[in-house]
């Protein structure tokens, strides 16, 4: 075995950077007892190590603020030139950070290319009284995350990085959003902003207005229909035409017209996830009116459309209904499905709610649903843990249109596998157990749908004859897990003679 002395440079740098790998990690964590500059110690095991640990600028280029100002001191010295990326998290600084140190940053402000602030509201509001940030021209990144419950405005890191000439990714955290916020940094291509207020749709649509060269756009949480204003219904529009990345959660109203005065490209990735409050007198329905806003941002005729991910949920106090739905593309009167999963089948989630209030099984779901068009739908997953479901199975639409869904207007199958989760024969009465879904199934048969399998879980409450004599519509039965072959017409006849 060789003396460490004799370790090439390479060798011994590549421990160096392991374990400031493992030192820093207890940071992202929240450790308490993190020592981000005990990795500092293995560079002093001997003279040979202390050397080539020297000579490696990029080994002291990661910089961690803490109240040990004299360590962020000598970190700045040692990478000389390198540009720095700087960490700053309340596990490695015990108290606000000290002004020494954020001062000895500012002096190389010029070589900081990476910012990750995760501190309390005190520390962020700091970043207001720091100087300008037109000289630091290598600064790329900017992240600033609120770890604590009190309240903390955007205008402190705003009025910092707008001045900031090639920056080109904002993340911000935590921070509350108000009226005279104006983002305007030519150079940002990445904005992701996790609101800890809700926003007017009005106030943020003017405040992201001047950033036309955004490539992605993230919005987490923004809206509150609660206390969302009267919003205009004028037609004025913003356009994003170079954004390819648009990921948007909020309250249903919020975001319906958030979305009717946006224009994407066609080329634009799109998730939308919206919350219908059903616990206030607000007017309803908006889930549908989003849906059809989505719709319109993409034109059927573009064959180069790309997929789009929108989930639609919504929301009653603590509880929830989502329709997932993956797209390709999707127009104001029909959605074109398919493309964004693994196989080219479609997958149409519904679980449905444990909440008496709900009514929306025979409203909401039917109207999703119809707005597919047929041929291209492959699966139907239905998920429900709430009695909602029973209304839905056994109700005439259901009954009358699923056999729509089970075939194409030509008669062949449109999709194989029909999964019926969470059914709780507790809720159910001895009659309603004995014509849910065995009359689904007895509809299947008569009809000659195309169903290939057939997956049930929680011991759901059905007349096994019905299942088994179900086999002009389902090959496989994947029954409380147990996945077996529906036996054959013999096989029947020589259990009902014993």
């Amino acid at each position: 075995m060789q003396r460490p002395q004799a370790l090439p440079a390479d060798v011994l740098l590549e421990i160096f950077n392991a374990y400031r790998r493992c030192c820093l990690d207890d940071i992202t964590q929240g450790e308490a007892s993190c020592k981000p500059y005990q990795w500092m110690l293995a560079s002093h095991t001997c003279r040979h190590w202390r050397s080539v640990a020297i000579e490696s600028p990029s080994l002291w280029a990661l910089v961690v603020v803490t109240h040990a100002v004299e360590c962020v001191k000598t970190m700045i010295k040692r990478s000389r030139n390198a540009p720095l990326i700087v960490r700053a998290h309340p596990a490695a600084c015990k108290r606000a950070f000290e002004k020494d140190a954020l001062d000895a940053l500012f002096e190389v402000l010029h070589r900081v290319k990476d910012v990750d602030f995760s501190a309390d509201s005190h520390s962020i509001a700091k970043l207001g009284h720091l100087p300008s940030a037109k000289s630091a021209t290598s600064l790329e990144t900017f992240q600033v995350y609120n770890q604590t419950r009190w309240s903390c405005g955007l205008g402190s890191p705003l009025a910092f990085i707008t001045d900031a000439p090639n920056l080109r990714s904002l993340y911000l955290s935590g921070l509350n959003f108000v009226q005279s916020s104006r983002l305007v940094v030519p150079s940002l291509v990445s904005f992701t902003w996790e609101a800890s207020n809700p926003v007017d749709p009005q106030h943020l649509l003017e405040a992201l207005a001047p950033l036309k060269q955004l490539r992605e756009l993230h919005l987490v949480r923004v809206f509150d229909d609660v206390v969302v204003s009267s919003l205009p219904s004028g037609a004025v529009t913003h356009e994003f035409p170079l954004l390819r990345k648009f990921t948007l959660s909020g309250g249903a109203i919020g975001c319906t017209w958030f979305l009717d005065h946006v224009k994407f490209s066609p080329e634009t990735q799109m998730s939308v996830r919206a919350v219908e409050r059903w616990d206030t007198d607000l007017p309803r329905n908006h889930i549908l009116r989003l849906i059809t806003s989505v719709a319109s941002k993409f034109n059927a005729s573009d064959e180069a459309a790309s997929p789009l991910s929108c989930e639609i949920l919504r929301g009653i106090y603590k509880h929830e209904i989502e329709a997932r739905i993956w797209l390709s593309k999707l127009t104001s009167d029909s959605f074109v499905a398919g493309g964004t999963l693994p196989e080219p089948n479609v997958t149409i989630a519904v679980p449905l709610i444990d909440d008496n209030h709900y009514d929306g099984a025979n409203t909401v779901i039917p109207k999703i649903f119809e707005s597919f068009r047929l041929s291209d739908i492959q699966s139907l997953h239905i998920r429900s843990q709430a009695p909602q479901l029973q209304t839905l199975v056994t109700s005439n639409w259901m009954l009358d249109s699923l056999p729509k869904f089970l075939l194409s207007e030509a008669g062949s199958p449109v999709f194989p596998v029909l999964e019926v989760l969470g059914l709780k024969a507790a809720r159910w009465t001895e009659s309603d157990k004995a014509t849910s879904l065995s009359s689904m199934l007895n509809t299947c048969q008569a009809q000659g749908s195309g169903i290939t399998q057939l997956i049930v879980r929680d011991s759901i409450a059905v007349n096994e004859k019905d299942v088994l004599g179900s086999k002009g519509a389902i090959e496989n039965l994947d029954w409380d897990g147990t996945v077996a072959p529906i036996p054959e017409e013999d096989d029947l006849e020589s259990d009902e003679d014993e």
